[in-house]
């Protein structure tokens, strides 16, 4: 049995090292995807095209990450679950936070105010400045976001350990 523990375990830990780890490129992509805007925005509507072409290899990158972060948060909560779960145990009572219901509410309404914005090209001059404007908050948004889920993920940690190894 304690060999199935550790087993366990170690499922939780490599996630929860994928997932940090998720986060943080995440967020050192978004301050220079929020970078890269401010270094556009000035310049409109006529940008320096080699600006306009680092951002969007930048803003690419940022949006990957912050969808793979998404769906890896999205599969520690499962894993988690599933232990609970395999120790007779009730998933919301362990692992229903205010904090963990406050990223899945932050991040139903990024994800949702990210396919709000509006779409436009750089030959639609008000509205291409518009979106990059509007890019901003909702990146900043984003990267705040990685606060709960950091602490979310080091708080449920603990308790995970002592449901798995509490004497059975």
């Amino acid at each position: 049995m304690a060999g199935v523990k550790a087993a366990a375990w170690e499922r939780i830990e490599v996630a929860t090292l994928l997932l940090l780890t998720l986060t943080g490129l995440f967020a050192l992509i978004a301050v220079a995807d929020i970078a890269a805007l401010l270094a556009v925005i000035p310049g409109l509507p006529t940008p320096s095209l080699s600006l306009l072409e680092n951002g969007q290899r930048i803003g690419t990158a940022e949006t990957f990450l912050f969808y793979t972060q998404l769906l890896a948060a999205v599969a520690w909560y499962a894993l988690a679950t599933l232990l609970v779960r395999s120790r007779d145990g009730d998933p919301d009572a362990v692992l229903r936070t205010r904090t963990v219901v406050f990223w899945r509410i932050g991040a139903a309404v990024v994800v949702a105010a990210g396919f709000a914005l509006p779409h436009a090209t750089l030959a639609d001059e008000h509205g291409f400045t518009l979106r990059l404007e509007l890019m901003i908050p909702l990146l900043v948004a984003r990267l705040a976001l990685t606060v709960p889920l950091v602490i979310a993920v080091l708080r449920l940690r603990p308790r995970l350990r002592e449901l798995l190894f509490a004497a059975a």
